[in-house]
């Protein structure tokens, strides 16, 4: 089925060289004497962007989009050393981006508007099941765009806090030359180089290679991590209509740190004696800790101009993926408060996924009113192939507790009994979306049409669960840009979300629905390169999940509901300074619920963040290139669980970075740049975030890490 969607759809796409913009221009970016119109997949200059592709699937203006939308670009990546997308994400208004704290090295765990996001590749889903979830390192990619609130009417299921889109680095006519060198504490070593360029003289055919890869000490001790990616690409200019971007990446994990949890008591709370664990506290066992996963995606990007007004697109990935998994967690204090209680979990998952999405993009004028009319086809599908085994304090199989004053982490491990089981997710989805301006007014609208089927079997095909769903999603938007850059917007937008099974067993859940109505104002100040966005919203999903019972069944009766306030600005301003500043209110409430938590604050979402970064390059003089930044983050106190009985103190974190570019120094030194960034300067010990009183995981102390970096013609 798969190979004939590959000929078929259709979609209309928006013109790259037709402005969008209220006034009928776009900015010019002035490169090294040319002018250069930003798009919404290429480098952008500086901290601000100026379009995204994210929220409407076309070359859209993000200062005249009806949705609040965040784009992180890799200028701002590289002064704070961002090395995984929860770092690149810290000064993002409603993210909590340490869900997992210390021990998040596998995967990218943060919450976005309270409820945890998916993350696409250049507008496709990242397909992962259990513990096969991809991770990208920020190197590789040009920017990163995140999208708040309901998504589904363009992307099919997706949580209802949003979604993360990651912009791939592509070829560019312009030469790519560099090469960078990393070391810092824990024994880093890293190394990377990104390299591009034509292969012909007419530049008919690009292409651009990067890699990175990084070794060193884990937080925890005994722990070790490394990774190792490489995204090679060829854009080919097949006709004056006609081009493809062929895209491919590969990741390789060896190492990937411990995944481990501590109690509650011991961590917020003292232990019994009054003293806590140490930071780097290991709950595991170093003979028997084990992660290896292994991530190939291959792609594609097609598109063909039919005339001046109407484009054919076609977006392609397969991805596989594998993973071997055998770890010892925490599980809470012993009777006697001097031993931890542990378990152990082990996996072995293979992963198969394949997506494609075709457009059809296109202009239609009905008198004064410009439209610019999306339609489009995508499917998606899944095949995961898991063997599993989990041994709870208590079981026969379970391992010895640990002692807290004498940790021995070199222990007889009993081997587990493994379970297989088997899950398959066809998604197809028909979308239409029509973008009409009326002079200074926008006008969003659109609709979907999902069809989802769902197979789970095991374990060893004991029982098998099979359920097809269908789902209508919808938004609406309307924003009016003035003169003076003020841009007011209200928008409506649904979602909704299959979830995969609901924990050990293979029963399929039934999806959960999400719907958002947010209001804000969007300002661009004329002559200053800046844009600030601030919104008020109401979120709310149903057929929430409840905790999982004692029989391996789940409740789905509850909906929750966040209320919240958001500032998001971003400038890069004249004088050489950059900023970038966030802060969220949201209040959460548990609306329903079957198991007496109906009233109390959301789980894990904290009333309040805010976070603010500062960096300043000298632009002219001895000390040209000369510069730092300094940034502040700050997160609320947070609820534990839905029962609200325990929480997780507030925390304040500081971040500051120095670096040189070395050709204001000394002509002949020209192209290198030095960079030295510490995150958490003052090595605060904080636990950043709890998922029940035996599971709490410490936030990152002090890491410093020196950088050297040489760029060439």
């Amino acid at each position: 089925m798969a190979a004939s969607l590959l000929c078929t759809g259709v979609a209309i796409a928006q013109d790259n060289n037709r402005t969008d913009t209220a006034s009928g221009t776009l900015a010019p970016i002035e490169v090294e004497g040319e002018t250069r119109v930003e798009t919404a997949t290429g480098p952008v200059e500086g901290y601000v962007a100026e379009r995204a592709r994210s929220a409407t699937k076309t070359d859209a203006s993000l200062a005249e989009t009806p949705q609040s939308v965040s784009v992180i670009a890799s200028d701002q990546i590289e002064a704070q050393n961002a090395r995984d997308i929860r770092q690149v994400l810290r000064y993002v208004s409603g993210v909590v981006p340490e869900l997992r704290g210390n021990v998040a090295s596998r995967y990218d765990q943060l919450t976005l508007r309270g409820f945890q996001p998916d993350t696409y590749l250049d507008g496709l889903k990242q397909l992962g099941y259990f513990y096969t979830i991809p991770k990208t390192d920020p190197y590789l990619l040009e920017r990163v765009e995140v999208v708040k609130g309901p998504a589904s009417v363009l992307y099919g299921q997706t949580p209802p806090g949003g979604l993360i889109n990651l912009v791939s680095k592509r070829p560019t006519e312009e030469q790519v030359n560099e090469f960078y060198l990393e070391t810092g504490n824990d024994s880093r070593a890293g190394a990377g180089f990104d390299i591009g360029g034509k292969l012909d003289e007419q530049g008919d055919a690009l292409y651009r290679v990067v890699a990175t890869g990084t070794r060193r000490d884990g937080p925890q001790k005994t722990v070790d991590t490394a990774n190792f990616s490489i995204a090679p690409s060829l854009r080919l200019r097949l006709s004056e209509q006609t081009e493809l971007t062929l895209l491919a990446k590969y990741r390789n994990d060896p190492d990937s740190g411990a995944y481990g949890a501590l109690p509650y008591q011991g961590t917020v709370d003292p232990l019994p004696d009054g003293s806590k664990l140490p930071r780097d506290f290991y709950d595991g066992d170093e003979n028997f800790e084990s992660f290896d996963r292994k991530t190939v995606q291959l792609g594609y990007e097609f598109s063909h101009w039919f005339n001046d007004s109407l484009q054919f697109r076609q977006n392609f990935r397969f991805r596989d993926a594998e993973v071997d998994y055998r770890s010892v967690y925490g599980a809470g204090l012993s009777g006697d408060s001097t031993a931890l209680n542990r378990g152990t979990a082990a996996s072995q998952e293979n992963v198969n996924g394949i997506l494609i999405d075709n457009q059809m993009l296109g202009y239609v004028d009905t008198g004064p009113v410009e439209h610019t009319v999306l339609a489009g086809f995508d499917y998606q599908n899944l095949d995961a192939d898991r063997y599993y085994g989990l041994a709870r304090p208590g079981d026969a199989a379970a391992p010895p507790p640990l002692s807290i004053a004498n940790p021995d982490h070199s222990q007889s491990i009993p081997a587990i009994d493994r379970d297989r089981f088997e899950f398959d997710q066809d998604q197809i989805g028909f979308y239409v979306q029509d973008q009409a301006r009326f002079g200074r007014l926008t006008m969003l609208a659109g609709g979907r049409y999902d069809v989802i089927d769902t197979t789970a079997v095991g374990p060893d095909d004991a029982n098998r669960d099979t359920r097809t769903d269908r789902a209508f999603t919808g938004r609406l938007g309307a924003l009016y840009a003035f003169d003076n850059g003020i841009a007011p917007f209200v928008s409506y937008t649904e979602s909704f979300q299959s979830p995969a099974t609901s924990g050990v067993r293979n029963d399929v859940l039934d999806p959960t629905e999400g719907e958002q109505y947010e209001a804000g104002v969007k300002y661009q100040p004329r002559g200053v390169d800046a844009l600030v966005t601030v919104s008020a919203f109401e979120l709310t999903q149903s057929n929430v999940t409840g905790a999982l019972q004692p029989d391996g069944t789940r409740s789905q009766t509850g909906e929750v509901q966040v209320r919240g306030f958001e500032i998001d600005g971003k400038a890069s301003l004249v004088g050489g300074l950059d900023l970038s500043l966030a802060a969220a209110y949201l209040d959460s409430e548990i609306r329903s619920a079957e198991d007496g938590t109906q009233g109390n604050e959301y789980q894990r979402t904290p009333d309040y963040t805010a976070s603010l970064w500062l960096d300043y390059t000298q632009p002219d003089g001895a000390w040209k290139g000369a510069g730092g930044g300094i940034g502040v983050r700050y997160v609320g106190e947070q609820q534990v669980t839905n029962n609200n009985d325990l929480q997780v103190p507030d925390y304040t974190v500081a971040d500051a970075a120095l670096h040189y570019e070395l050709g204001g120094l000394d002509p002949a030194y020209a192209g290198w740049r030095v960079g030295l960034n510490v995150q958490n300067v003052f090595d605060k010990k904080y636990v950043s975030s709890c998922s029940s009183a035996a599971f709490c995981f410490y936030g990152y102390g002090r890491e410093t890490t020196a950088t050297v970096s040489y760029r060439w013609q």
